[in-house]
């Protein structure tokens, strides 16, 4: 009868420790280092209406280099080309500039891009004359 009990404890026992499930959570670390961060290098303005020049929200437009790290190179261009202009034609009437500096510079730059424009509005209406 002993033997029959102990045999009995023992294979409940088994078969319980069976049915147990063990279940393990895996800690995944974040790094922001491993993170991909996208960083503007380089904005375009390119119109045919002396209003959208006049208009332009420097401030919008150069919050896209805000995420760049301080000593990331940008370049910034605008371009105005009369309307219904032929490209490198003689007597066509286009004018652009390009200013360029790191991110850190960012208020400078905004700086001498709102001087270039008014030139450039400046130049335009003297051609319309």
């Amino acid at each position: 009868m002993k033997t029959l009990t102990l045999f009995s404890l023992c294979l409940i026992s088994l078969s319980v420790f069976a049915q147990k499930e063990e279940v393990v959570l895996k800690k995944i670390e974040f790094n922001k280092s491993n993170e991909e961060a996208v960083q503007a290098t380089g904005l375009s303005v390119s119109t045919d209406d002396i209003k959208e020049l006049q208009n332009l929200d420097w401030d919008l437009m150069l919050s896209a280099f805000k995420p760049n790290e301080s000593e990331q190179e940008i370049k910034i261009s605008v371009e105005y080309k009369e309307k219904d202009s032929v490209p490198d034609a003689v007597g066509s009437k286009a004018i652009s500039f390009s200013v360029s500096g790191k991110s850190h510079e960012i208020n400078e730059l905004k700086e001498k891009l709102k001087k270039l424009t008014q030139r450039i509005i400046a130049s335009v209406e003297q051609w319309n004359k």
